[in-house]
This record gives structure tokens, sequence and C-alpha cells, in this order.
């Protein structure tokens, strides 16, 4: 048996070469700014996979990357192994005990709509299909910020594998020092398969944007600065410069654009 042969015995999902169809829809993700182009796709069906990508990469000496939904920009990939964790979205919350199991793949728009049912919410940023996992693994200061901090804060375990292929739970108790790093430090310190996260109450909502053009900002960066000065903790403003395209689909007053978008929750 060889490489191709070993490694697809031991993924329950699917496993793809460069001439494979499907090979292209899972080395892609939302940043279409990179373009990758691994040896061997691993798409996990399973958490199992991610162990099982993470140690053949390991034993065969090959570079490694984890992707859920591909958000954020880094460089592109080159050869080696690319792990897609997109199908791995299951939410498992707990109201009793206000806690929330998230595996790998999962995008905040999944959270917050198991979390809802039960007038819960987890602290996410303002796009619903990033990465729950990876926004934690880099801070997530979110639209419920003022009021609630980052988003790490509200991570109590996760469930990891290393470099070397080890599988490890990682709490405050459990290995803290590893803890404290994965919770925001962005450092590609290992490949995280699942954590658990305690929601916060939230039955009401009162959120949205304002757009304004480029030429309005200095006013309306004064303006947002003295609010946050004088504003409830509840209040959570966020300000981004936006340079819209001017393509189908873009609203006509956004359209071809330069803007300063104000979020408010």
């Amino acid at each position: 048996m060889g490489r191709a042969g070993e490694l697809t015995a031991r993924v329950k999902g699917g496993v793809y070469f460069p001439g494979d169809v499907g090979y292209d829809r899972e080395r892609g993700g939302f940043n279409l700014a990179l373009d990758h182009r691994p040896e061997v796709v691993v798409a996990a069906g399973a958490e199992s996979d991610v162990v099982a990508g993470v140690r053949f990469a390991a034993e065969h000496g090959l570079a490694l990357d984890v992707q859920s939904t591909g958000h954020g920009a880094h460089r592109s990939m080159r050869g080696g192994l690319l792990v897609t964790t997109r199908s791995l979205n299951r939410v498992e919350v707990d109201p009793r005990r206000r806690v929330a199991r998230v595996s790998a793949g999962a995008t905040a728009g999944d959270v917050l709509v198991a979390t809802a049912a039960h007038g819960l919410t987890a602290p996410v940023g303002s796009a619903p299909g990033v990465g729950y996992v990876s926004y934690r693994l880099g801070g997530g200061l979110g639209m419920l910020g003022r009021r609630h901090g980052y988003a790490a804060d509200h991570v109590r375990r996760f469930e990891i594998v290393t470099a070397d292929g080890r599988e490890l739970t990682v709490t405050a108790e459990q290995h803290p020092e590893l803890f404290r790093a994965l919770r925001g430090g962005g450092g590609n310190l290992a490949a995280v398969t699942a954590l658990e996260t305690t929601p916060v109450p939230l039955r009401e909502l009162y959120g949205g944007s304002l757009f304004f053009t480029a030429e309005r900002a200095p006013v309306v960066i004064g303006r947002f600065r003295s609010s946050l000065a004088t504003a409830p903790r509840e209040l959570s403003l966020s300000l981004a410069f936006l340079a819209f395209p001017d393509v189908p689909g873009v609203p006509d007053p956004l359209r071809g654009r330069f803007c300063c978008h104000l979020r408010v929750a």
C-alpha cells in the first residue's frame, strides 16, 4: 500500500490529490486571495480525521495546515497536507450547565442558532460565516465585547492534537500554560478538534450598521471616540473602512465606493 492508500485507509472523510474531483472545492476557502496548492487534502468527516491527518503529516515529514472556513489572511500553501474541517460543524448546548461544545468546523452562525434557542449567545464577530473555533484562537473582540470581553475569555476547554500527534484535553488545570496560549495567542500551537465554551444570557439584541462616505470619516471618528467615553458597557461600537468593488450584487449606494462602516450592538 502506497502513502495515498495508507492515508485513505485511516480517514473516514475524503482524501483528495491534485486532479481529483473535489480537490479544488476542498482546498479553497472564503478568502480568494489565497490559492492553496497542497500535495493532499484531508476533508475531515470526523474529529478523528484531524488526528489522522496530523499524525500522517508528522510520520512523513509533510508541512501541515488546518482550515475551517478560510477567512484568515495568511500565506498560500504550497505542498504539504491540508486538513479541512468545514464538515465538522456540530454544536451541542447544555443550557442547564450553560456549556456549549463546538466542533472545529462550526461557524459563528451555527453557534448562534444553537445557543439562541436557549436564550443564550456565544460572543462572535460581525460575520456569521467565520469559523467559531479559529475566531477564539485569535482572541475575538466581537460585537458584545464591551459587555462580555474577548470571545476567548469564555473558553473553558480545548480538545487538541499536538504537532507530534498526541491528543490532549487542555484546561486551566490541565496544561495551564498551553491553555493560556491557546486562548487568543494565535500561534499555531496545536490543531483544535473541538472546544467547550460558556455562553452568556441574551434574549434581546438591538444592532445594525451605518455607512458613511469616506469624506465624513473625521466626523464619524470624532463622534465614535466621544460616544465610547460615556456609553454604557452594554453598547458596543466598532469602525471599519471598506473599499466596495464596482460589481453586481453590491448595493448601489456602496458600489465602487470607499466607505466608513460603523457597527452597532
